[in-house]
């Protein structure tokens, strides 16, 4: 008798000598639950329950699948005698009482027939517990999706075989119509093909099959992590900056707090889902930005009727101070006389002298009075435009005179001095408040496409042109250059703080339109689930026609449960850290796959196994085998 050509694959001890049991390391054992008789007793499902659970067990029943397509390869002739006998002995259980009896009278090996005929009988009641009832038929579904889809695939298979042998044998058309119907449900659902097959593709598919079970269990991680383009960790501190509030109250979405990482895909895809799918509340989270935002600057810029109570306080103060001050009777002296010489005092005197006449009052009876006139007049003069307007240099001329004429009043009637220093430290609170109003009045919201870009532009034009809206008194010369000399460092603070969080918003705008098709893409995570590895395309058909049939409610659940998360940037962090952490994971899990597979494809591929055995011993290309 030949060499047996599996014997080095066999892991059955030959009878005459009994070997120690084998060591090999299960490198599946780590996944592992406790075994189990089939699928116990235990909970019921609701119909609509099953499809969710069948997803949910989905990795751990594909573990069972893997083990045994090891142990299938490793022993290849009790695979095939196990098949062989179950088909046959099935097939005998289900002809009809006169065809049993016709087979028996035929059969050549009656001891064989009736070890099939046994097996059967076990399959049977195996294939009883599993799928004796409506309520085991689900919950076999919802626990071993795989199994299942495997049973369904052996039943039709197999069914097709004997269903077509018999059919030819009894000249009956309906059976044979049958078996045709079922090896098209077998060669649909049937996971397993030939050996190599087998053993190739769940090892070498490891990756495509990993990702596609991530994606199908918890396609909230997955989009998370594509999002993300292998920046996880640099986003998930972004959204955990200790510094995320440039402006008190104004707490930035996910997708601005990830700004500065210039992660576009994960912007764009928290944009895309806050603004689409929960439109109120983002529209709310942006209101109080907004709100936030004026609310700082109006701390110093404070309200219209504030502005309008401080200078009426200013200017009745003013009054009873320079009345004070016009009611002194300086004595004019020989510096006031140089001071006067000047040629464009001389050209500012009869301004001053009109503007004094009109007010019924002379140098003779309120000379301080009658020069602060000549000093406005000059004031009036430095701002002339066009024709008229002043070189730098008549300028500065012009600036040196009223300064020494300024300087004599204040030497000789110190109440003018008080004055003017009263009146100048009223007017800094009101300049503040001026150009608080100003800036606060360019924060008027924008909306429509590139609103935060139009947003932050404005205001930052609003900060170079508030200097121009404070004038001197009674004049329309700007009195300050830039608003950092009119406002306070605090101030300049709140001013800045601003600028920054429109600028963000600003940069948000931007890396949404940049990521924005390939956000749209994993927003629509559920499609991608759809399309599945080789691999699995056939384990997993009846999970994906659920997700497809499902696509819809599943999406948007998920969708807005990811939206939710990101406005609030702590549950975006903690969704993505949770994405990344599961992402670690994977390199774990696929090892023994990996590391098995190679054994496997190895055994696989030898010419005796090849040329010899295939595991769906019960496939249409072997019904010749049953109908002899």
């Amino acid at each position: 008798m030949a060499d047996n050509p599996f014997a080095r694959f066999n892991q059955q001890a030959a009878p005459a000598a009994p070997a120690a049991p084998a060591t090999q390391v299960n490198p599946f054992a780590q996944f592992n639950a406790p075994a189990s008789e089939g699928i116990p007793q235990g909970r019921n499902y609701e119909a609509y329950d099953v499809p969710f659970e069948a997803v949910k067990n989905l990795p751990s029943s594909a573990v069972k699948f893997g083990e045994g397509v090891i142990e299938a390869v490793t022993s290849p002739i009790e695979t095939a005698e196990t098949l062989a006998r179950t088909a046959v002995g099935g097939a005998f259980n289900v002809l009809p009482k006169g065809a049993q009896d016709y087979w028996k009278g035929i059969s050549t090996d009656p001891a064989s027939l009736q070890r099939s005929i046994d097996i059967a009988d076990a399959v049977g009641g195996e294939y009883k517990k599993r799928y004796g009832s409506w309520e085991s038929v689900k919950r076999t579904f919802a626990e071993d999706p795989v199994g299942a889809l495997l049973d369904l695939s052996a039943v039709a298979g197999g069914g097709g075989a004997v269903l077509g042998a018999t059919g030819k044998a009894a000249k009956l058309p309906s059976l044979s119509k049958a078996a045709d119907v079922a090896n098209k449900v077998s060669a649909y659902t049937n996971p397993v093909t030939p050996v190599v097959k087998a053993a190739e593709l769940p090892f070498k598919a490891t990756d495509r099959a990993a990702e596609f079970t991530n994606k199908l269990i918890d396609p909230k991680s997955a989009a998370y992590l594509d999002a993300a383009e292998g920046r996880g960790t640099e986003i998930v501190n972004a959204l955990r900056s200790p510094n995320l509030e440039i402006v008190p109250g104004s707490a930035p979405t996910a997708a601005q707090a990830a700004s500065p990482t210039g992660a576009t895909k994960f912007v764009a895809l928290g944009e895309n889902l806050t603004k689409s799918l929960t439109p109120t509340e983002a529209a709310s989270v942006l209101r109080t930005q907004e709100k936030a935002r004026s609310g700082a600057i109006r701390d110093f810029g404070k309200t219209p009727d504030e502005l309008a109570a401080a200078k009426g306080t200013r200017a009745a103060e003013g009054e009873i101070n320079y009345d004070i001050a016009r009611q002194s009777m300086a004595k004019a002296d020989p510096e006031l006389a140089r001071i006067v010489s000047d040629p464009y005092i001389k050209d500012a005197m009869p301004a001053a002298l009109k503007l004094s006449q009109a007010q019924k009052i002379t140098f003779a009876d309120q000379p301080i009075a009658v020069l602060h006139n000549l000093k406005v007049s000059l004031d009036k003069l430095l701002e002339k435009t066009g024709d008229g307007a002043l070189g730098r240099a008549e300028k500065s001329q012009v600036v040196a005179a009223k300064k020494q004429l300024v300087d004599w009043m204040e030497k000789k009637e110190p109440s003018y001095k008080t004055a003017r220093e009263q009146f100048a430290k009223q007017s800094e609170g009101i300049n503040q408040m001026e150009i608080g109003q100003y800036l606060e009045g360019k924060l008027v919201p924008i909306v429509g496409e590139g609103a935060a870009k139009q947003s932050a532009s404005s205001f930052m034009n609003a900060i170079k042109e508030a200097p121009a809206t404070i004038t001197k008194m009674g004049t329309s010369t700007p009195r300050y250059e830039q608003i950092s000399k009119a406002l306070t460092k605090d101030q300049m603070k709140v001013v800045e703080s601003v600028r920054k969080d429109l600028s963000r918003a600003a940069e948000t705008e931007r890396l949404a339109g940049e990521g924005s098709i390939a956000a749209k893409q994993i927003a629509d995570f559920a499609s991608e689930v759809a399309s599945m590895p080789n691999l699995l395309s056939r384990i997993a058909t009846v999970a994906n026609v659920i997700l497809r049939r499902l696509s819809g409610k599943i999406n948007r659940k998920l969708a807005i449960e990811m939206a939710t998360e990101m406005l609030d940037p702590t549950l975006a962090a903690k969704a993505l850290e949770t994405a990344v952490s599961k992402d670690f994971g994977r390199a774990a899990r696929r090892k023994p796959f990996i590391t098995t597979g190679k054994i496997a494809e190895d055994i696989a591929r030898s010419p005796v196994t090849t040329g010899t055995l295939s595991v769906n011993q019960l496939a249409p290309a072997n019904q010749n085998q049953l109908a002899r």
